[in-house]
């Protein structure tokens, strides 16, 4: 079996389409049995294909059934959405079509009180702060999906065809209207995080002083650049302000070791990051607080679209009075997964254990609850407003 990595990281599969010169049937009956298998084995309830046994059959029969891999993968992803946990997905063995590429992103999402709200723009966007996103190209978020009607947006508007003509439903003004542009291919060079079978991700890390006395923290993926960016922050432009905020709330998980790390540059006590029980075996991470490290006080934002060691990072850092959180409750989809290649060229991201705080507290299925609750609305956003970074200017810091 190929070798692979433990990851608290949701990502999103995007079934595309594979010849193969082995029959249809053959290749959706291998692909399903291994899946089956894999998880059966790495699950961390041992009577997982005892449990879901009629499932499995129903989606057995329907998978055999698939036309092609898209379908396969299609089939396949809606089993998942049957199980309880968080963590799993599919994706078919092949790389996007010529045509299918990453757009420049015209807007930053904020999900909010469940509206997608467009809190930032680029120069010249046909987009308002404050607008609420409704749908891209006639598509609709899921309601039923696991995943964050900003993040399923997200995707909406950054994978595509270039110079395709993108109609957005939005609400502006209390007035539903429709707004056009033309996409863009991404110009910019990337920076992005792959190990073992995982996709590719995009790396984006931001920092910045908001006055004086707050500096401003926002990365998408716990990352070994993102720890070594955080920790050059906290020791030189951070270093004499009283209050830090880490913005979590459109974070999509990653390693756990380094939030981990990333608390040891942020803390003075040992931070405990909870148990994960991996093969049956306990794993207990705990922070090494460094000589040169933050001293001051710490906010860390979360949302519907924290996912995984964003949530545990933000628990953790809760349970151990390291910072205060701030927001709405985060999406509750943590549980550490690995992904694993399959016969035919398919990737599988499959659970791999079970995950709870140091508190005992179980992040899956539940969500990280804020210390303070705050939501943000369309109007406040239109008047570049953001309750939750406002309210950490006004909070008193201490060095």
């Amino acid at each position: 079996m190929t070798k692979h990595f433990i990851f608290f990281i949701f990502f999103i599969f995007t079934a595309i389409i594979s010849a193969a010169d082995i029959t249809q049937k053959k290749i959706n009956a291998d692909v399903f049995d291994a899946v089956i298998s894999e998880i059966s084995k790495n699950h961390y309830d041992g009577n997982f294909r005892q449990k879901y046994a009629h499932k499995i059959n129903e989606f057995r029969q329907k998978s055999v059934k698939s036309v092609n891999n898209d379908e396969l993968a299609r089939c396949i992803n809606h089993f998942f959405r049957q199980l309880k946990d968080s963590h799993f997905g599919i994706n078919a063995p092949s790389t996007y079509s010529k045509n299918t590429v990453l757009l420049e992103n015209p807007v930053r999402l904020i999900e909010s009180d469940s509206k997608v709200l467009v809190s930032e723009i680029l120069p010249g966007s046909v987009f308002c702060r404050g607008d609420e996103i409704l749908s891209v190209n006639g598509r609709v978020p899921d309601p039923n999906s696991r995943i964050g009607k900003a993040l399923q947006i997200f995707y909406m508007l950054n994978i595509g065809e270039d110079s395709k003509k993108m109609q957005v439903e939005i609400i502006r003004n209390n007035q539903k209207i429709t707004v056009e542009f033309k996409s863009r291919r991404l110009q910019k060079k990337l920076s992005f995080f792959k190990l073992g079978e995982m996709p590719a991700l995009i790396e984006d890390y931001k920092s910045h002083l908001l006055d004086k006395s707050t500096g401003y923290i926002r990365f998408n993926i716990f990352t070994p650049n993102a720890v070594q960016n955080l920790k050059k922050d906290v020791r030189t432009i951070f270093r004499n302000t009283p209050k830090l905020i880490i913005d979590l709330r459109n974070n999509d998980g990653g390693l756990i070791m380094m939030g981990v790390s990333m608390a040891s540059f942020l803390h003075d006590e040992r931070v405990n990051f909870g148990t994960s029980v991996i093969s049956g075996q306990p794993l207990n991470p705990k922070s090494f607080p460094q000589k040169e490290r933050y001293k001051g006080r710490i906010y860390i934002l979360i949302g519907r679209n924290s996912y995984s060691t964003a949530e545990i990072f933000a628990q953790s850092m809760k349970e151990a009075n390291a910072a205060e959180i701030i927001g709405e409750k985060s999406s509750g989809m943590c549980l550490p997964s690995a992904f694993i290649a399959l016969p035919h060229g398919f990737k599988l991201q499959t659970v791999m254990g079970d995950y709870f705080s140091a508190g005992n507290y179980r992040i899956e299925g539940n969500g990280v609850i804020p210390d303070k609750i705050i939501k943000i609305s369309p109007a406040q956003l239109k008047n570049n407003s953001d309750p939750l970074i406002e309210y950490v200017l006004k909070a008193k810091g201490v060095l």
